[in-house]
């Protein structure tokens, strides 16, 4: 484990990560083996497979991974199964309505998931542009949708979007 003043990388050679037969995420880290751990993205949509945070149940942090590619096979299939499961963000396949009302804005969504309703305060803190190009719009319950490819939209769902943009 290497330290540094604000957080500790994690060797990978020091890391197993396996899924127990119900589907939950056990590590074994220096020898010490951690129940129920979860992982998180440090930074989701720039830098998806590296700054892996993993956390006991209690959500104490233990360390960061900092590239997944470095574990071995089977710790590297089992984490990206947590993390798919984890971080499903449906993405917007139609925009079906978004309704202004006094404080609230109302977001309707078809989704590859089925449909979703996304209530936001403020529109402007709530709807993000990545670098990649996707639109990520999340509310203040911090569900979220994706939109992958604005251009691939219908006309209506095009129309409504640009008046929030």
């Amino acid at each position: 484990m290497k330290n540094s003043e604000i957080f500790s990388y994690l060797e990978a050679e020091t890391i197993t990560l396996r899924r127990d037969p119900s589907g939950i995420l056990h590590a074994t880290i220096l020898n010490e083996h951690y129940k129920e751990v979860q992982l998180l993205r440090a930074f989701p949509h720039k830098y998806p497979h590296q700054y892996i945070s993993v956390r006991k149940k209690d959500k104490e942090e233990i360390g960061l991974i900092f590239d997944l590619q470095e574990l071995d096979d089977e710790s590297r299939k089992a984490a990206l199964i947590q993390l798919r499961t984890y971080y499903m963000i449906p993405k917007v396949t139609k925009v079906l309505s978004i309704k202004s009302e006094p404080g609230l804005w109302i977001f309707n969504f078809e989704t590859d998931r089925g449909s979703i309703e996304l209530l936001l305060r403020n529109v402007h803190d709530h709807i993000q542009v990545t670098n990649e190009g996707y639109i990520m719009i999340k509310d203040d319950e911090h569900l979220e949708v994706r939109i992958e490819d604005f251009s691939a939209l219908d006309k209506t769902s095009k129309r409504l979007l640009q008046k929030v943009l």
